[in-house]
């Protein structure tokens, strides 16, 4: 299973806040912010927007999952094996009902 992880304690660095400025700034306790930074909590929806419009980067740049682009770069390289000619594209067939006799319930051909 991949972990969220955050780039959170690197941003705030740069931009010379505190987690308890960055807390005030969110609406958070301090102790929301360490955890978050620490991996022991994962932040809603809201809560990673408004931390990423602080730092003024997008939320995938702030939160990510390890491992992501791993999974990217096995995908792509599927992609390109099948655009080569590689792997057979699936091919999609209808499920097509069996025609029964109402009455004797016999196979229809």
């Amino acid at each position: 299973m991949a972990e969220l992880k955050t780039n959170m304690c690197e941003f705030r660095k740069q931009m010379n806040i505190s987690q308890m400025e960055l807390s005030r700034l969110v609406g958070v306790r301090r102790e929301t912010i360490g955890n978050l930074e620490n991996g022991k909590y994962n932040p809603s929806l809201k809560l990673a927007m408004d931390i990423a419009k602080v730092f003024g980067r997008k939320v995938e740049e702030v939160f990510y999952f390890e491992g992501e682009d791993d999974i990217k770069e096995r995908m792509t390289a599927w992609r390109r094996s099948r655009e080569n000619g590689k792997l057979p594209a699936k091919k999609m067939t209808r499920n097509r009902r069996k025609k029964t006799d109402p009455q004797s319930g016999d196979r229809l051909k």
